[in-house]
This record gives structure tokens, sequence and C-alpha cells, in this order.
């Protein structure tokens, strides 16, 4: 049974589908654009080859996560979607075009909502592993000829908790670091209240010990007193290792970050597990910081930080280049999420007419 919509629902629902997929710090790197009857583009902003290698990194491989978003909308409705990764002139750009009508890879009933529903998880998961069966699904869901997934084994998860406090830590010791990631947290709406745009503070999970210290370190010159006196290390085992031991699978997706596309390709790969997941009734959290503080581009991180990152790496997965890392679990859903700048994203462009479904 497939869903059936005028020419118009159909533009609009995809669009959305492509909105409601994640991004760097809850905030839109690309728009949705409907250029004709059957295609439209994901177009990040002029001039975006002039930001930091970082910025534009994360701006990728949000777009490969909206791909995967419409291709899946689109399955819904037993639709496939083709994808084209514009030429190297034009590297802002993917475009998607409708196919005719093909048979859908989900059952309406597993898929319904699985878009909206999908968010990230930050509460402690049950510690007990995923069935094999569920495993072997999510990495399948990763197969890629651009991306290689793992899942760490119990000796490697050892090693991927000290490298996630190690990270975390690093953040609240680096002035750079530290500015980025509390610029983007929301701070202004308190503890219990979701926003639409940057990362809700209730998103944290943090208990209410810990609440009080997190927001007054978020001005500098009380953070650079406190970090070295164990608040560095506090916040990096909370939001780290705590949280790392405690998830049913840890997934991880490597890549060669030379290769063109490898960004977007990452995040298609990390989307499709995202969502599978949700429609299995699973928790997950990105938790890449630890894999993307080795990129020599990426600033702010102290040599020794990258340095021991480095070596734990490479005792988990030898000869890998982690880009993203994925936590995988049993849990109750969380209590704040982040919601999407939808009322802002309303276009004339999602009034395109295409083919009815």
């Amino acid at each position: 049974m497939t869903m059936t919509m005028t020419g118009t629902e159909l533009a609009e629902y995809l669009r959305m589908a492509a909105i409601w997929a994640p991004s760097a710090m809850n905030r839109l790197s690309c728009t949705p654009i409907w250029r004709d009857a059957t295609t439209f583009d994901l177009e990040l902003p002029s001039g975006w080859q002039a930001l930091p290698q970082a910025r534009r990194f994360l701006a990728e491989m949000s777009m490969g996560a909206m791909v995967e978003n419409v291709r899946w909308a689109a399955m819904e409705v037993g639709r496939e979607v083709g994808v084209e990764v514009c030429s190297p002139a034009s590297p802002n750009r993917v475009s998607l075009r409708l196919d005719g009508r093909g048979s859908a890879s989900l059952a309406p009933v597993e898929a319904a909502g699985v878009i909206t529903r999908r968010c990230t998880n930050r509460r402690p998961y049950d510690p007990r592993p995923l069935a094999s069966e569920l495993v072997d699904r999510l990495l399948r869901e990763a197969a890629d000829g651009t991306v290689v997934a793992d899942l760490l084994d119990a000796g490697a998860r050892r090693c991927f908790a000290q490298a996630a406090a190690l990270a975390d830590a690093s953040r609240l010791g680096v002035r750079s670091l530290h500015d980025e990631m509390y610029a983007e947290i929301r701070c202004d709406a308190g503890w219990t209240q979701s926003v639409d745009q940057g990362i809700p503070l209730g998103s944290l999970e943090l208990g209410p010990l810990l609440r009080p210290g997190f927001t007054a370190m978020r001005h500098w010159p009380l953070c650079w007193l406190l970090a070295p006196a164990g608040a560095a290390a506090l916040c990096g085992w909370r939001s780290g290792s705590y949280l790392a031991r405690r998830a049913g699978a840890i997934f991880v997706l490597s890549a060669d970050p030379a290769v063109p596309d490898s960004a977007l390709c990452v995040g298609r790969a990390m989307q499709r597990v995202w969502l599978r997941a949700t429609a299995l009734g699973l928790a997950v959290q990105p938790m890449p910081a630890s894999a993307l503080f080795l990129l020599p581009w990426w600033s702010g991180v102290p040599c020794a930080v990258r340095q021991h990152l480095a070596g734990l790496w490479q005792e988990m997965l030898p000869g890998r280049t982690p880009l993203m890392v994925l936590r995988i679990g049993w849990a109750p859903p969380p209590t704040v999420r982040a919601l999407r700048p939808l009322a802002a994203a309303a276009s004339p462009n999602a009034r395109v007419e295409v083919t009815s479904a």
C-alpha cells in the first residue's frame, strides 16, 4: 500500500523531510529548492567555500543526511529518488530526481513518522549488547563503497570511552573549542524548553547537581579557572566516558577524507543507520568529537590531545580514518529534544507541481 498525494503535497512532503535531517548544532546547513517538475537541489549557501574546512565538512555531512531523508520519505510513498552529486565546478549542490513509481522498500507501518521521531538521545542507555540480528541489520544499512562500518568490541569500547572523555574534556581547556560549544547551546532556554535552532540545555540530560556548574562555565574566565581543577575532567567523564560505557553498541563509520564527497557519503551512511535504528525503536547519539579531532585541519585541538587520540584510535581500528561514531541502544525518550526551524524554512519553492504519486 502506498500513500496518495497530489504533486504539491509530495513536493512539500519531500522538502520537509530534508529539513528534518540532522545538522551540526541543529542549524540548517543547506536549503532544499525545487527546480522543475521532478528535480530539486540541496544547496549550500553562496560563499561556503570560504568557511573553515571543518565547517564545510560538517555542512557536507548534513547534506548527506538530507539526501537519505528525502530517499526514505520518497520510499514511504512508493517512489524512487536518483541522486546526482554535481561536478567539482559546482560542489555546493546535490540534485535529487524523482523517478517513476517504484516498489517501496519500506513497509508503511514501519516507516511512518520515523523522520520526525529521529533525534539525538543523550540519556544513558541499557548497557546490554544489542542482539546480533539488530547489529547485522544496522551494519547492512551503512554498507557503502566509500564508507566502512565497524562495531567496536569490548576492548575497543574501553579505548573509545577514554577517547570520548579526552575529546570532551579538551572542549573546556581551549578557548576556541569552548566558545564554539557554548555558542550553540541555548542557555537562554532553560532546562525544560525545546528550541528550533541550537541545542536545548535539557537535551544534554545533566542531573541537577551538574547544571549550575555547566551553565556558569559558559563564561570563559570562570571556565579557565575551574577546568584545571577538575571541571574539564568531570565534563569529559559525564559526556564522554560515562555515556560511551552506557550503550548497547558503538558503531564507527570510516572513510578517507581526501576522497571527494567522503563527508557526503558518511552523512548518508550515518542517516541510513539512524533512521533504521529509530524504526526499530532504538536510541541514537552521534559522538564524533574524538574522531573529528584527529583531522589535521580541525583547528583548536592541542597537539598532545590529537596525538593521544590517534594512539587510541590506532588501537581500536588500525588503518582506519574514523569520521563518525554512533552510540546506539535501548533508552527512554529524551527529556527535551531539538526541533527544526520549520516556519522560517517555508518557501514558495515548495509549490512546484510534480508528477502525482
